[in-house]
């Protein structure tokens, strides 16, 4: 399945031949990894049978959300059940034939799925491996559950957002800290490796 509409083409070929693995959901991951399809990238996007939580988050359209699709547009999905051995199994043929793997999980989620990138360096020397969390992977804040107004009340930008209702207020600082992330992995990683694709 690709999600995309009729017509639609990338903006750019900066990263064609480029192949992206894709575990993110919600928004700062998917941005990510949007703005590489945008660019020429193959992205491949791995859902469960249930389907990422926000293809059901208003507002929709012809029972679709607008949000999801506006976050995933151009890429390629596919089902796999990550909880099985052959779910892991598929997980790692993809992975080595690919140059980015994107997740947004909680620290610790890839690595008890042995999907870290530790566990993938063998199949793919050359795997750019990013990982996006509202506290990074490790240091004293790892374990804190991220949630849209705690990072932004952290950093700064919802006491400084100015807005006549506080609810505008969370929700433009918290757009900001989201599109910080994905912009941060979509443009920080491939240049590090010089954009080599794999094959």
């Amino acid at each position: 399945m690709t999600i995309a509409g009729q017509g639609e083409g990338n903006l750019t070929g900066s990263f064609a031949g480029l192949r992206v693995l894709d575990f993110s959901t919600t928004i700062a991951g998917p941005h990510c990894t949007r703005m590489l399809a945008d660019t020429g990238a193959e992205v491949i996007k791995v859902e469960t049978s249930e389907g990422e939580t926000m293809r059901t988050r208003p507002p929709l359209r012809n029972h679709c959300s607008t949000a999801f699709g506006q976050l995933n547009i151009g890429k390629n999905s596919v089902v796999l059940d990550l909880k099985s051995p052959d779910g892991v199994e598929a997980v790692r043929r993809l992975v080595a034939t690919c140059d980015v793997l994107v997740e947004n999980f909680r620290p610790g989620v890839m690595k008890r799925l042995k999907l870290d990138y530790d566990s993938l360096r063998a199949l793919n020397p050359k795997l750019i491996y990013c990982s996006i969390s509202g506290y990074g992977q490790t240091g004293p804040s790892v374990k804190l559950q991220f949630s849209t107004m705690r990072l932004p009340s952290a950093f700064g930008p919802l006491r400084r957002t100015p807005s006549t209702s506080q609810s505008c207020s969370v929700r433009s600082a918290a757009s900001v800290s989201r599109g910080i992330a994905g912009r941060g992995g979509a443009f920080g990683m491939p240049f590090r490796n010089s954009c080599a694709p794999n094959r």
